[in-house]
């Protein structure tokens, strides 16, 4: 059986799924005024103070440079993979909904958006009581390595495209994000430009790598990452992007895109694939 670490991001106080599988890591710990009484970010090679704009991505991190394992995944608190489906009438109501709005879109060319997904909304009770059903669907995908990674059912946007989407974070990083690509990964930069014209994202930088992969998948996306929070300081867009709150969340967002841009490169290299649907857990 392959040994399979699912890192579960938390930020503050909520319930914790007890699990062999999932490893729950309190994020931004090295700047918490709270003791969640798990596994901290700030332990070991990290980069735990980059929360405030990195996000989730500093238990990436964290795992990337402190964990061993066959697989390693990263799940949020409230989001985590299920091998559960919506009932037949509402796949039918959100295909309706996004044929409709798509429709309207293109008559309209603004504003009216609809997001067609996967996921699955339940209450933490519930999901405990499957969890352990759910790690053994994983562990039946992933032992003798029957896939190389696990990830989210995309969502698919109704009326505009990945780059218009996150513009709302500002064009100019997203700039940035093509000229460092373009520069330093050229092998990634038609994927790059691939994800932002396509109007299918993978949210929430959710996954289950294979430890080659997932060694791979750090080695392009921090460095870009790291990269662009010097080239905002060099151009004086701010001056400290880790406490300006105009900066906040911003690399979390950059790593969404460069997430998609991973996955389509192993979708194009053949690489063997598993969708499956995410759960939102209720309050």
């Amino acid at each position: 059986m392959v040994n399979i670490k699912i890192l579960v991001a938390h930020h503050k106080p909520g319930k914790v799924i007890e699990s062999e599988m999932y490893l729950p890591i309190h994020v931004g710990k090295a700047l918490s005024d709270c003791n969640l009484n798990m596994q901290g970010d700030d332990t070991g090679d990290n980069i735990s103070i980059y929360n405030p704009t990195f996000c989730e991505m500093t238990a990436v991190y964290w795992g990337w440079k402190n964990i061993d394992a066959d697989y390693i995944g990263l799940c949020h608190y409230r989001r985590f993979f299920t091998f559960q489906h919506n009932s037949m009438w509402v796949r039918v109501k959100n295909k309706l909904k996004y044929v409709f709005f798509s429709s309207i879109g293109n008559v309209l060319r603004h504003g009216v958006d609809f997001a067609y997904t996967g996921q699955i909304s339940s209450d933490a009770q519930l999901f405990e009581q499957n969890a352990f059903l759910f790690e053994r669907t994983i562990h039946e995908c992933l032992d003798s390595h029957r896939f190389d990674m696990i990830v989210p059912i995309p969502y698919h946007f109704a009326c505009r495209d990945n780059e218009s989407f996150f513009s709302v974070i500002g064009r100019d990083h997203i700039a940035i994000l093509k000229e460092l690509v373009n520069e330093k990964y050229p092998k990634y930069s038609k994927l790059l430009a691939e994800t932002l014209r396509s109007n299918t994202l993978y949210a929430a930088n959710m996954f289950i790598f294979s430890r080659v992969l997932f060694h791979e998948y750090c080695n392009f996306i921090f460095p870009i990452l790291m990269d662009h929070l010097d080239m905002v300081k060099s151009r004086e867009w701010c001056i400290d992007p880790l406490h300006e709150k105009c900066y906040a969340r911003i690399s979390g967002y950059l790593a969404e895109l460069l997430t998609s841009t991973f996955i389509l490169k192993m979708l194009k290299e053949k690489k063997k694939v598993k969708f499956v649907n995410t759960m939102f857990l209720n309050a």
